[in-house]
């Protein structure tokens, strides 16, 4: 993370040292909120310096589903395209990877715990039928069991 200080921040339309879509006339824009230097952001300004944040970025952008970022970062590794961005979008687009992560792996941990106790509740009606003559054909118990996880919600 290179913070990106006067010199580096100078545009030549004719050298082509900024990429022409991350270019405005105060000079680069942040690739993530699409605004100058200064602008929307109170942070540092930095440019892409590390193979790592391009990654991470990647990673969080594939997590989150931003369909607008993919696209942004498909053209090449963040390096090649000469982006820049502010610390505070950063740390937003991480924080909303983050909390993306939390409520899924929620929604995991919950339909863990329903599939366990409805596996409980299959398993007190095989012990029911244990002192029976009744035969119980797996077909039936699969059948029990995939439409009482239907029947909460959930596919199996």
């Amino acid at each position: 993370m290179l913070p990106a200080d006067e010199s580096s921040i100078k545009c030549s339309t004719s050298s082509g040292d900024v990429d022409p879509e991350n270019k405005t006339e105060e000079g680069p824009k942040c690739f993530l909120c699409d605004q100058p230097r200064g602008q929307n952001c109170r942070s540092g300004f930095y440019k892409a310096a590390t193979l790592s944040l391009d990654t991470n970025v990647r990673r969080a952008a594939k997590t989150i589903c931003d369909k607008a970022l993919l696209r942004k970062i498909t053209n090449g590794d963040l390096i090649a395209q000469n982006a820049y961005y502010h610390l505070t979008c950063l740390t937003k687009l991480y924080r909303q990877e983050e909390k993306t992560k939390r409520q899924s792996d929620n929604c995991t941990g919950k339909v863990a715990v329903l599939q366990a106790q409805d596996l409980a509740e299959l398993i007190d009606y095989v012990e029911s039928y244990r002192n029976t003559n009744t035969v119980l054909h797996m077909n039936e118990l699969y059948h029990l069991y995939s439409a009482r996880l239907v029947s909460l919600g959930i596919d199996s």
